[in-house]
């Protein structure tokens, strides 16, 4: 349920980014995956976190 929310707020950011006069892109990938790999350094040591729809 919460990803369905956080997913239809970022769509509705994305238009709203959009209709702005002037803005070309916006940077946001929205609906684009499933699946995003994060890497990051946890406790010195590097690590690959990821996050799914």
């Amino acid at each position: 349920m919460l990803n369905s929310t956080i997913s239809t707020i970022r769509g509705e950011l994305e238009k709203t980014l959009n209709n702005i006069p002037g803005v070309l892109e916006n940077g946001l990938f929205v609906n684009c995956t499933d699946l995003v790999l994060v890497g990051e350094i946890k406790d010195g040591k590097p690590a690959v976190r990821e996050i799914s729809k």
